[in-house]
């Protein structure tokens, strides 16, 4: 039986086509493995000029693998404005990753990798979302999402994702912790195939609070999530000082995951492991989700600069799992 990957297109000004397109020829021609590129026609067409000086359907009768194009309904009129986000940029950003949604749930594909998006333009055409990881989240039905960073095996989720800085220690709690592990944890047993997971979790602040000298959220809060959860029988350590946990991951690699409390906590370190070929998971959907660890970079689209490794591990990791789905 075929595995079949859905790939969402992004924003069409940044520069999401352009790595979607370079990443073609490096495709797995398998005969059970197809792809669907999902996206408007019009800037498909555009990249692969600007691009390869060849039309997209050329460019695709020219890929080893078996590739085709859906259009999402409803995307209207539009001009690519390189650079920038605008309405239609998230409106066919948006309206992208609703159709992959749909053709996830209905068994059409098994998995979805999604171009970057500017969080920006998708607002402003209307989708009231922080980030894919929520809009996917919703649009699955409300599931409790975690953001998993993977490169290799190293595994980064974060407690918290888009969320300003100030208000994440009011965002941590004991029920938010509780469920986020466990989330992380069946997501690591059913996909990732690893069974009986260990999950290090990290500290809020520095020190690890110094036994609240600095802070009270380990002892308050991480510390008795953490007490619950080994009741449950899951395998997890912490509260760890951040800076030194990831300082020593390198060598001391012990742990399938690591649980970072806010976005940057978890994503600096990861960035500087993963060295521009890490992806970014989405555990607790009812399928198989990643993306390239990084953004739109407008500030390089339409300069063919932009490095499309991420995207190609993003593609490899949604067969892989996809594949290992359909086994389970």
């Amino acid at each position: 039986m075929a595995v079949k990957i859905a790939i969402t297109i992004g924003d069409i000004n940044g520069i999401g086509p352009e790595i979607i397109l370079k990443s073609l020829p490096h495709l797995e021609s398998e005969n059970d493995i197809e792809f669907v590129l999902i996206g408007a026609q019009k800037a498909f067409s555009f990249w692969s000029q600007k691009i390869f000086q060849s039309d997209i359907n050329t460019l695709l009768e020219q890929s080893a693998a078996n590739v085709r194009v859906i259009e999402p309904a409803g995307l209207g009129q539009f001009d690519i404005s390189i650079g920038k986000p605008t309405f239609a940029s998230g409106l066919i950003a948006g309206k992208s990753i609703i159709k992959a949604v749909e053709m996830a749930l209905s068994g059409e594909v098994d998995a979805i990798v999604t171009a970057p998006i500017s969080k920006f333009a998708l607002q402003q055409a209307g989708f009231n979302y922080p980030g894919h990881t929520e809009f996917l989240a919703e649009l699955s039905g409300d599931r409790p999402p975690v953001m998993l960073m993977v490169t290799g095996n190293i595994r980064i989720a974060v407690a918290t994702t888009h969320v300003p800085l100030k208000d994440v220690a009011q965002l941590i709690h004991q029920e938010l912790l509780i469920e986020k592990v466990e989330v992380l944890q069946r997501e690591l047993i059913n996909r990732f195939g690893i069974k009986n997971p260990s999950i290090l979790i990290t500290a809020l602040n520095p020190h690890a609070g110094e036994n609240g000298k600095i802070g009270h959220e380990e002892i308050q809060t991480i510390e008795k999530a953490i007490d619950v959860l080994r009741i449950k029988g899951i395998k997890v350590a912490g509260p760890y000082a951040a800076d030194a946990t990831f300082a020593r991951m390198n060598k001391e690699n012990v742990h399938d995951a690591y649980l970072a409390m806010y976005h940057d906590q978890g994503l600096i370190p990861f960035k500087i492991f993963s060295r521009g070929k890490g992806i970014n998971y989405t555990c607790g959907l009812p399928f198989v989700r990643t993306s390239p660890d990084h953004g739109t970079a407008f500030d390089i689209a339409g300069k063919s600069e932009a490095d499309q490794s991420s995207m190609m591990e993003a593609i490899r990791i949604a067969i892989s799992h996809g594949k290992y789905c359909k086994r389970s």
